[in-house]
């Protein structure tokens, strides 16, 4: 009975590392695209503002 009982607290045990594992490596992916968006936000503000610099020296054309 207590081999059973230990067994089973074991593969309890697994099924939370493998879960926590799954979590580590989504977390992982969030952090990248973390990464990437924040380079977006630094980068974005400069490309609009040449973007609209552009619109207007076409409009003064």
């Amino acid at each position: 009975m207590k081999y059973k009982q230990l067994l089973d607290q074991i593969k309890e045990l697994e099924a939370q590392v493998t879960l926590a594992l799954e979590t580590c490596s989504e977390l992982d992916k969030l952090k990248y695209e973390k990464k990437e968006l924040r380079h977006m936000q630094e980068v974005l503000p400069s490309m609009i503002r040449r973007i609209e610099a552009k619109a207007r020296s076409k409009d003064n054309e």
